[in-house]
């Protein structure tokens, strides 16, 4: 495919990429000021747990409705309603108040977030040629991630009283609906029905959906436990810091070029190499677990290469369905998603109480083992190197 197609399916898929960076700003300054604000009102490490647990919960609950609203609303509709609604719930974490009403608002407020997140994954898998389908993705991950990294520093820079965090997030979610109300972009319309149910599709491609579970938990329980391992290995905070960082960079900086990658080479064989990496970066943490001259690398490496289970797996979706039905198979791959950060951290903690030293790597190894097996057997029935 030509620049000159490549720029103009980038023009196509602008808003998409605008609009979602701006949310992952919100969700990186959201989540570390919620649980500030909750441990300072002495709240317990339980009840934090929890309400980021709420997150994953509504993913996993309103991922498989977002099809039948999106045929009622239409996908523009509904896109803006998320965004008003994330509007009326933001600003009630501050007039509240009280923590205690904070997941039912949390729980709110990710319902609505996960009806963008799903909107604007279909959106950039309709508008962009299969050619060039892997980059676009990894564009698009990549964004959301950066978006991540930047909503803490917002939140160094600003602080976590008063009333101005919240603010803030309110006018990004504000900012955020502008590229959808005055783009000209053509937004995908799916109005039929998909000609089979959801759960008759995942049963035709299980590998995709492990891939979205295992990330879904490896990226939450890694960034909620790795504390917990750093600690128990006697790293400094300083230390730490630095392995938490060179995760979320890998995650910024890897995925084009494996949205490359899966353009030039066989879409399930790269989702293998992400899977066989996932292993490889949890043997290093267990084998040099002290050693951050050595894990600051691995873990960029290993970080940008397992978010990849997402880009390829979404990649995967966008070559294989179309229309309604890429709607539908979407929404699940949100759910199973969900599904793997509820049930990854607690799943892994509980490793960990019983083997400390090893606890977080063995576990989050044997997530990656997960996909490695499924994906192997289905590349195995037709194995090829190139697409």
């Amino acid at each position: 495919m030509s620049s000159a197609d490549f720029s103009h399916s980038l023009r196509r898929a602008a808003p998409v990429l605008s609009c979602i960076s701006i949310f992952g700003m919100v969700l990186g300054l959201l989540t570390p000021l919620l649980s500030i604000r909750m441990q300072s009102a002495g709240a317990s490490s339980i009840a934090i747990g929890l309400l980021a647990a709420c997150t994953a919960m509504a993913t996993m609950l309103v991922g498989p409705v977002v099809p039948r609203l999106t045929r009622i609303m239409g996908a523009r509709g509904l896109l803006l309603t998320g965004i008003a609604c994330s509007l009326i719930v933001m600003p009630l974490f501050e007039l509240i108040g009280d923590w205690h009403y904070w997941f039912v608002l949390r729980f709110a407020l990710s319902a609505a977030l996960t009806t963008l997140f799903v909107l604007t994954e279909i959106w950039i898998n309709a508008v962009t040629p299969n050619e060039i389908r892997g980059r676009m993705l990894g564009l698009y991950v990549s964004v959301l991630s950066g978006g991540f990294m930047v909503g803490p520093v917002i939140l160094t820079i600003v602080g976590s009283d008063g009333p101005v965090p919240f603010v803030i997030t309110t006018v990004l979610i504000a900012i955020a609906a502008i590229p959808v109300l005055t783009s000209s972009a053509p937004i995908p319309t799916f109005d039929d029905h998909p000609g089979q149910s959801m759960w008759a599709l995942v049963i035709r491609a299980p590998a995709i959906y492990s891939a979205a579970f295992a990330y879904g938990a490896i990226e939450v329980a890694f960034f909620g436990l790795m504390p917990v391992h750093a600690l128990t290995h006697g790293m400094t905070v300083n230390t730490m810091a630095l392995l938490l960082t060179a995760m979320a960079a890998g995650q910024v900086v890897l995925q084009v070029p494996i949205g490359v990658l899966s353009d030039r080479f066989d879409r399930r064989f790269i989702l293998m190499l992400c899977a066989l990496a996932g292993i490889v970066g949890m043997v290093m943490l267990a084998l040099f677990p002290n050693a951050g001259w050595i894990l600051a690398p691995s873990l960029f490496i290993w970080g940008g290469i397992v978010v990849g289970f997402y880009t390829v797996g979404l990649t995967i979706l966008g070559e294989r369905h179309n229309g309604p039905e890429l709607v539908s198979v979407n929404a699940v791959f949100s759910s199973f998603y969900g599904l793997g950060a509820l049930v990854g951290p607690s799943a892994t903690g509980t490793v960990m109480n019983m083997l400390p030293a090893i606890g977080l790597p063995l576990c989050l190894g044997i997530i990656s083992a997960l996909v490695l097996g499924p994906i192997t057997f289905s590349w195995m029935a037709n194995p090829r190197i190139r697409r």
